[in-house]
């Protein structure tokens, strides 16, 4: 995956910020990006927000799987004792299953405003 740009708005900390990963009208990479700053800036801001997409394309992979594991266990316990609503939770815990739970902790404090992350 090639990120040529990063659009943010009322994400944490940053109100609204646009940067362009590319050169010349976004043919090609900069092969190199630094961010730099003073404390409270949002230099860790705008590296959480690629953490959060990162997180956001395995959660809708683990969401698959998970749907997967969930009727396989509801179809081995037909014959059993086992409750597999403990196991589902069990294993929910372990890994993001929405996309809310990736972003629940990302609004900027003290607006009404939605959050904006394009890439």
């Amino acid at each position: 995956m090639k990120i040529t740009a990063i659009e943010l708005k009322n994400f944490r900390s940053i109100q609204h910020l646009a940067m362009n990963l590319a050169n010349n009208n976004f043919k090609t990479i900069k092969k190199l990006v630094a961010i730099y700053g003073e404390n409270g800036a949002g230099k860790s801001t705008i590296i959480d927000s690629f953490k959060n997409l990162c997180l956001s394309i395995r959660t809708l992979d683990n969401l698959g799987e998970f749907i997967k594991f969930r009727d396989n266990i509801i179809e081995q316990s037909k014959d059993s004792t086992i409750d597999p609503n403990i196991i589902l939770e069990h294993s929910k815990d372990r890994m993001f299953t929405n996309i809310h739970d990736v972003f629940k902790n990302s609004h900027t404090i003290n607006t009404d405003k939605n959050t904006i992350i394009k890439y």
